[in-house]
């Protein structure tokens, strides 16, 4: 994945969610996911559309030479998301937020960026999936300022509280239909 240069505003942010599945079930259940919701998004103009999908080569870590991935390159259009008076005032494209997306699994490369604004705005994510329980230190083998300046969210997906306009009950650890998880789960998984 090409790096962006890191600014001095810039935020590391390392979420850990342990999940009871193994790294190969989960990637079937992530591809299954994006699939999913860019479909739901997708609709009068709007949504998720695929510019680029081919497999490719990049390097997604300083620890790995180039590796064979999926590349994505997809735009997100977001304008009906965002109330008509603002959109009024914004420049063409100010709703348009491309996806860049190297998919090397268990390891993936994500960035997303909207032209107008160019390098002054961006996200970059680098997921890791391992097996075990979130109790590797760390992940992505920071070192110095980069380890200093990272921040930590361990996300417990049955405990942690959830906004009741976020809640859907299909979407449920506790009554998962291949065995509902209890609040000791990730002992027992």
């Amino acid at each position: 994945m090409p790096r962006t240069e890191e600014l001095e505003t810039s935020r590391i942010i390392e979420f850990q969610v342990p999940l009871p599945v193994d790294v190969d079930a989960f990637q079937v259940g992530h591809r299954y996911t994006v699939a999913e919701v860019s479909k739901q998004e997708t609709g009068g103009g709007e949504g998720v559309e695929i510019v680029v999908n081919e497999p490719a080569e990049a390097n997604l870590s300083a620890a790995k030479p180039e590796q064979k991935c999926q590349y994505t390159h997809k735009v997100i259009y977001l304008a009906t998301k965002v109330p008509a008076f603002i959109r009024m005032l914004a420049p063409s494209g100010s709703f348009e937020v491309h996806e860049w997306c190297w998919n090397a699994h268990p390891t993936i490369g994500t960035l997303y960026r909207n032209t107008n604004w160019k390098d002054a705005f961006f996200i970059e994510i680098t997921t890791v999936n391992k097996p075990g329980n979130a109790d590797i230190e760390n992940v992505h083998n920071l070192t110095g300022q980069r380890l200093a300046k990272r921040e930590l969210d361990k996300i417990d997906i049955v405990n942690d509280s959830i906004d009741p306009a976020d809640y859907k009950e299909e979407y449920d650890p506790k009554k998962y239909d291949h065995g509902a998880l209890n609040e000791n789960w990730q002992e027992s998984s």
